[in-house]
């Protein structure tokens, strides 16, 4: 809840990573996983990681937590401005952004309060 009115998490990796890389609604939707984390996804990289020597139900949590950490260390800076309270022009742009890409690509009909309704 925020200012009163129900809402979601702002937090989709997804979305936000490509909307700090400029990748339009239109395109996340065609794309949907962003380049730095299928690049964690590639064989070659998960053996570079050590992930291949991990267990499998090792691996799920640290490959999560290499691609949180290669995201972080990628846009920390600019997640901190998203988040900014002082400075809302970043986070309007983003809003707008959540509310395009589920114009086109759909929500969820009758969902209460609306998917792209994010705080």
């Amino acid at each position: 809840m925020w200012n009163g009115e129900l809402c979601y998490c702002w937090y989709t990796i997804n979305l936000a990573v490509n909307f700090f890389d400029g990748i339009s609604p239109v395109d996340v939707g065609v794309l949907t996983t962003p380049k730095i984390v299928k690049k964690h996804h590639q064989p070659n990289v998960r053996k570079e990681l050590g992930l291949d020597e991990l267990d499998y139900a090792e691996r799920p949590i640290q490959l999560v937590t290499k691609i949180h950490s290669a995201i972080l260390e990628k846009y920390g800076e600019r997640l901190f401005e998203l988040l900014d309270l002082r400075r809302p022009v970043l986070w309007d742009k983003y809003v707008n952004f959540v509310k395009e890409y589920y114009r086109i690509w759909g929500g969820i009909p009758g969902k209460s309060p609306p998917i792209d309704n994010i705080c």
